[in-house]
């Protein structure tokens, strides 16, 4: 379905202006590298993440397996710095995930806005030439920018 709307898109932004379709489209690998930044920084996080809460479940699991001795009582303080220690970690991954995905989500809808004002930009070149009626540049801007 989707490739379906991109091949379309393009079609139908091409038989508008084919300039400007193809000075969008030249920029399109810019975007996509974008997104597959901040696609790939969600996912390598969430590796990560998972990991780091699974040693907090494991160090609680082991805390609440020795809590019916009289001995663990004594253990209390080990597992409160390791339950600590472990969360910690956790913490600092997150923090980590949000930073670097922040970043990418940032270059992504920074490239989306400059493709759009180059977009538009060429495209009031060339209604001042002539070239082009405001119709078909807006028809073809929305068909390349929506499909790409």
């Amino acid at each position: 379905m989707i490739s379906y709307t991109y091949i379309i898109g393009l079609v139908i932004s091409y038989l508008q202006n084919p300039l400007m379709t193809g000075a969008v489209c030249a920029l399109a690998p810019v975007v996509m590298g974008a997104s597959f930044y901040e696609a790939h920084t969600q996912r390598s996080y969430e590796h990560k993440t998972l990991h780091a809460h699974e040693q907090c479940n494991i160090i609680l699991a082991e805390a609440v397996k020795e809590l019916q001795t009289v001995i663990s009582l004594g253990q209390q303080p080990f597992f409160e710095s390791n339950y600590a220690k472990a969360t910690d970690d956790a913490h600092v991954i997150i923090k980590h995930k949000a930073i670097f995905a922040s970043i990418g989500y940032a270059l992504n809808q920074g490239f989306i806005m400059f493709v759009v004002a180059l977009a538009l930009h060429l495209g009031a070149g060339y209604l001042d030439d002539g070239s082009v009626d405001a119709t078909s540049m807006y028809v073809c801007l929305l068909c390349v920018l929506v499909s790409v």
